[in-house]
């Protein structure tokens, strides 16, 4: 949420608000009130950008399904992309 605050215009704030509802469905499994909760803040917060995140979620998450994931250090990085 850092990231959306220190956004330099809209674009780069629904970026960073995809990244956080990504986020959050993986926080889902662990503590689903507390990630629907951020969902929730984040969608009443920015809803005048509802149907722009929801497509940037959408081609965020098909970019990740697409990369190769390592666990390293406690946290999942993505070692290489593909196209």
């Amino acid at each position: 949420l850092k990231e959306v605050d220190a956004a330099k215009n809209k674009v780069e704030a629904i970026q960073e608000l995809a990244d956080c509802i990504i986020c959050c469905i993986g926080i889902c499994r662990f503590a689903p009130k507390t990630a629907y909760f951020i969902i929730k803040s984040i969608m009443m917060r920015h809803d005048f950008y509802l149907d722009e995140i929801c497509n940037e979620v959408e081609r965020k998450w098909q970019i990740n399904l697409n990369r190769k994931w390592e666990y390293i250090n406690g946290r999942y990085h993505h070692i290489e992309e593909f196209n």
